[in-house]
């Protein structure tokens, strides 16, 4: 009887093993992106991307970011999967795991493997704001924000980062509920020369900004830059999605209260969250000694990323650049409001009064707010 009952326990326990495997495969890793029964919490974020920082592997980040739940606890649609299902689900082969992080051989079909992680990314970040108790204080106006097209820019910016995407994107929309009587009448204060003054070759907006004409402190024009970004986004032709800044800094007027490099961290973190994604360019003209002091204090909060998109001109190197990027209508235009802003023959209500913006249609309009 014993050696009958040897390859009975054999088959027995490779049944079982067979058993377990079925079980991962239909159980966690399915589970995976089920985010309205896991939300994923800021601290949750933050321990994935500690571990997952260097890894520009996309699947293995999803998997281990999305698999946690509230305080390390497993997801709740899990809670039924045997411990050595677990085990097993961990020791199978990357490609099995990279086929289930996928959601499953159907939907992935015709895809590459990128595409459906980029897909499946945007999914669980939809599902958060919809389900997930962490963005239940927002208002449905912010929330309606938090559509496809910005899911994966936050994708896209982030490398696929689930964890940082989801905190990006907490700040995102609760930066729109504080700022929405503002999103919606676009009423700011006229606090500097600040304006969308054409597109470049690319049909990409153009922002243009003159240090000399700042009247206030910068804490005071952060409204007005909130609505030039934001009539930046509705210029875009379909297709295009990033933007070109180009800051005059000459005859910049520096207030101690423009020593405090706070108000530039606060837009640096609305264009890192909500406008992500947006940037093309910063072109930077005639840095002036005293703005070195500003950039030292802020430089080391900016992103690589960004850092790289920045360009620092003088004067004569943006009359060259300019004419190679933009039309020569714009670029006579910006070339026309630097000039007048080098003439001290021409008063500040001067230079107001020639301050138009173009609008989504292309046209010139005048810069319209409150003084």
């Amino acid at each position: 009887a014993v050696p009958s009952a040897a390859p009975a326990g054999v088959a027995g326990r490779a049944e079982r093993q067979e058993q377990s495997e079925r079980e991962a495969e239909s159980g966690p890793l399915r589970c995976v992106f089920r985010l309205e029964e896991a939300p994923l919490l800021e601290e949750d974020a933050a321990q994935a991307a500690a571990q997952d920082g260097k890894d520009g592997r996309l699947p293995r980040r999803l998997s281990r970011s999305s698999t946690r739940s509230p305080r390390g606890s497993r997801s709740r649609s899990c809670s039924g999967v045997a411990a050595s299902a677990v085990a097993s689900m961990r020791a199978r082969s990357r490609s099995i795991s990279r086929k289930f992080t996928r959601g499953g051989g159907r939907s992935c079909k015709h895809r590459t493997s990128s595409q459906c992680d980029f897909a499946d990314g945007v999914r669980q970040l939809r599902s958060m704001v919809a389900s997930s108790p962490n963005f239940a204080h927002l208002s449905e106006f912010a929330k309606e924000y938090a559509d496809d097209d910005f899911c994966a820019r936050l994708m896209r910016k982030y490398n696929g980062d689930v964890g940082k995407c989801a905190s990006r994107m907490k700040q995102a929309l609760q930066w729109r509920d504080q700022k929405r009587e503002l999103i919606s009448s676009r009423d700011f204060l006229v606090g500097c020369d600040e304006r969308v003054i054409g597109a470049d070759l690319a049909q990409r907006p153009v922002v243009y900004l003159c240090m000399k004409n700042q009247m206030f402190s910068g804490a005071k024009c952060l409204d007005q830059k909130a609505v030039t970004m934001l009539q930046a986004v509705e210029n875009m032709p379909e297709g295009v999605h990033k933007t070109v800044h180009i800051w005059d800094l000459h005859g910049q007027a520096f207030r101690v209260s423009d020593l405090n490099p706070t108000p530039l961290v606060r837009m640096l973190q609305v264009q890192e969250s909500y406008f992500a994604e947006r940037l093309h360019e910063v072109v930077i003209v005639g840095m002036p000694r005293m703005a070195t002091v500003l950039k030292d204090a802020l430089w080391p909060t900016v992103p690589e990323a960004t850092k790289d998109k920045v360009r620092f001109l003088s004067y004569e190197g943006a009359q060259e650049y300019l004419p190679q990027v933009c039309d020569a209508e714009v670029s006579d235009r910006i070339l026309a409001a630097m000039a007048q802003n080098r003439d001290d023959a021409v008063s500040l209500e001067e230079r107001r009064r020639s301050w138009q913006r173009v609008d989504a249609t292309g046209a010139l309009v005048p810069l319209v707010g409150h003084t």
